[in-house]
């Protein structure tokens, strides 16, 4: 009886050892995305079963396209089950990532379900401006920081292999040359009605409004202006000289290559013949990339060289001929079709001469 009761449980032992189910893979679930930043972002998952067979890695994959794998990026938070956070890292700013938990044991790999985040913008930081704010007897006015550089002036028609070349060029944008620049400061705007006032207490414009560019001075009613604000601030202003007008209207170091002054749209940075043919008041089109208004539209500006040819030299701080009989004009104006509008065209006009579609913008050299 013994010897029976020995074999049969010998028997159950047997059967019971014989029916034990088969591993399976872990069983594991995607659960929360949190803290996302810029770069990083924590997944919350969940190994729920090891399948019967040991859990041998988990963690969580990601991707820019959707059901990553551990074949993609990947961490490898250790083994065993339970719920857990796992830390990404090193992702890229403002992109949309695809998450989902796995767990691996001697069968095979489990994967949770797919979760989508997006990461945060990188704000550019924010550096100390080194704009100048001036106040002249109640109105105020910015002048705006140009780091000194190097840039091709002028254009050209002949070789498009060439630098700058454009088929709308005039002759007198001939030839190319390169120019070094010191660091200076440029009005952010045009000079405006209220700040002429300010200062010569006349209003000489057509097209009036406190906000508007002054328009109808010659140029010497403009250098009397300058005389007049810089025994007001005890500065040292002036017009800016034709090269420093390019380089600023280009976007001096910061240009992007723009077609006109901040944009290949001219409608989005001037006012135009196209626009209606007469001034708006300033800063309200978009700006160029040193954050300058209107230096492609509005009005003319009149800088401080005469007018000569260009010379195929590299010039350092150029200011022009000493002697002539036009003053340099440099950008579109309120009456100017688009071609008229480029940062490298060239217009003269006799020093005495004025017109509703002519002002002026100012400078200052950089201590």
């Amino acid at each position: 009886m013994k010897r029976f009761f020995y074999f049969t449980m010998i028997l159950l032992c047997a059967v019971l050892v014989g029916c034990k189910p088969d591993a399976e893979a872990p069983t594991v679930f995607t659960q929360e995305v949190s803290d996302v930043t810029i770069n990083t972002a924590s997944v919350v998952y969940n190994v729920e079963s090891d399948g019967g067979a040991e859990v041998t890695s988990r963690g969580v994959c990601w991707d820019t396209i959707q059901n990553p794998t551990i074949d993609n990026d990947k961490t490898n938070d250790g083994t065993g089950i339970g719920t857990f956070t796992s830390e990404l890292s090193n992702l890229a700013s403002q992109k949309t990532y695809y998450v989902r938990a796995y767990a691996v044991n001697s069968v095979g790999v489990s994967y949770g379900e797919e979760m989508s985040f997006e990461t945060l913008e990188e704000e550019e930081e924010e550096l100390p401006s080194e704009n100048k704010t001036i106040t002249v007897n109640g109105v105020t006015f910015d002048m705006v920081f140009v780091e000194g550089g190097l840039f091709a002036m002028g254009a050209q028609k002949v070789d498009p292999n060439e630098p700058n070349y454009d088929s709308e060029a005039w002759d007198r944008e001939a030839p190319v040359h390169l120019v070094t620049l010191s660091d200076y400061y440029i009005g952010e705007t045009e000079v405006t009605q209220e700040l002429w006032e300010a200062v010569m207490g006349t209003q000489p414009s057509h097209f009036i409004g406190d906000k508007k560019p002054v328009e109808q001075v010659t140029w010497y009613n403009c250098q009397s202006f300058v005389m007049k604000l810089n025994q007001l601030t005890g500065m040292k202003f002036r017009f800016p000289t034709e090269a420093e007008w390019e380089f600023a209207a280009k976007g001096g170091n910061k240009s992007e290559g723009y077609y006109y002054s901040g944009s290949d749209d001219l409608s989005e940075v001037a006012w135009y013949a196209a626009e209606g043919k007469k001034t708006r008041e300033v800063k309200t089109k978009k700006p160029n990339e040193l954050g300058i208004y209107d230096m492609c539209g509005n009005v003319m500006e009149w800088c401080y060289d005469l007018f000569a040819n260009y010379s195929e030299d590299h010039q350092i701080n150029p200011t022009g001929p000493a002697n002539g009989t036009d003053c340099i004009i440099r950008g579109g104006c309120c009456l100017s079709d688009a071609t008229y509008c480029r940062t490298t065209v060239r217009s003269c006009l006799l020093p005495g001469g004025q017109s509703y579609g002519i002002g002026f913008r100012l400078a200052l050299q950089a201590e």
